[in-house]
Formats: structure tokens, C-alpha cells, sequence
């Protein structure tokens, strides 16, 4: 019996989300599908709250201000950046999106298998999606705010000095 998303079962007194790796289905002698959680060393996870101004700050680079939350497989960086900041180029092995939110950034990319760069400006509103491993820099053309999804998480990304 398939089922899809978002799609809810309870079990006995535990409200289960099929979609939930962790769900393993199981066919009841009736026939019914019930779904109950496999054993796991993975800590407990649990839906959290943040507001982004009471987050933790660093200075990861002159001229720019980050505040991070971290979760289990993806990290949301917020990126105070002031006119002139330049990041250095650089690659890693995360995925990354950039939510340009106020200013104007002129990203340089390089992509595997080219040796040229190619110029990409963001202004308010853009989304920019870096695959893993693709060379970029960037340079702040105005005070500017983003935020970025990396996945993985990782402790340090290209910015960090």
C-alpha cells in the first residue's frame, strides 16, 4: 500500500511520519500498514526556534559578520557583508545556496572543466546554487545580507581565515 507525503499514521500513542528514514513499515495481520521507528545511534533531534539577531557572532573575514545554526546534515549562515569585503576564491566539498536578502555582490566562478571564470551579480532576491567542489570568489559591491545553506555541515567554510 503506497503511501505519500505528508501522509500521517499513529501508532498506539506516537504520531509517525512514514517519510521519516527512521520509519520502517511493518504489515499487520489485518493487513494494515503500521510504521514504527528502527533503532538508531544517531542522537535524538528535536525542532528548535531561533531568532537570528540572538545567535552567536564571528568575524570570519575583514569587513564581514556570521551567525550560524547547524543541524544534523545542513548548516544556514546569516552574511553581514560591508561594501568592498572580498572573499577570497576558494572551493569545498559542500553544496551551497546563496539568498542574496539586501545589496549587491559580484560573485567570480569557476567551474570544473573550465578554465575561464564567469561573473555572476546578485542583488536582492537572487538565489545562487554552488555545486560541490566549483571554484568562487566574491566582492561586495554594497553593504550587503545573505543568507547561505551548506550541506553538509561543516565547522569552517571557504571564508573562515
Amino acid at each position: 500500500m503506497p503511501i505519500s507525503a505528508p501522509f500521517w499514521l499513529t501508532s498506539g500513542e506516537k504520531i509517525l511520519n512514514p517519510m521519516n528514514p527512521l520509519a520502517v513499515p511493518l504489515l499487520a495481520e489485518s493487513g494494515s500498514v503500521e510504521f514504527q521507528l528502527r533503532e538508531t545511534s544517531m542522537p535524538y533531534l528535536r525542532a528548535e526556534r531561533y531568532r537570528l539577531d540572538s545567535l552567536p557572532q564571528d568575524n570570519p573575514i575583514k569587513g564581514a559578520l556570521r551567525r550560524r545554526v547547524m543541524g544534523e546534515q545542513a548548516m544556514l549562515s546569516e552574511l553581514r557583508m560591508d561594501q568592498g569585503c572580498a572573499v577570497t576564491p576558494h572551493a569545498h566539498a559542500n553544496e551551497q545556496f546563496v539568498v542574496l536578502l539586501s545589496g549587491k555582490v559580484r560573485f567570480s566562478v569557476t567551474e570544473i572543466g573550465n578554465r575561464d571564470p564567469r561573473e555572476i551579480t546578485l542583488e536582492p532576491g537572487d538565489v545562487m546554487y554552488l555545486p560541490s567542489n566549483v571554484l568562487h570568489g566574491a566582492l561586495c559591491l554594497e553593504d550587503s545580507r545573505a543568507l547561505e545553506i551548506f550541506s553538509p555541515v561543516s565547522e569552517t567554510t571557504g571564508i573562515d581565515k
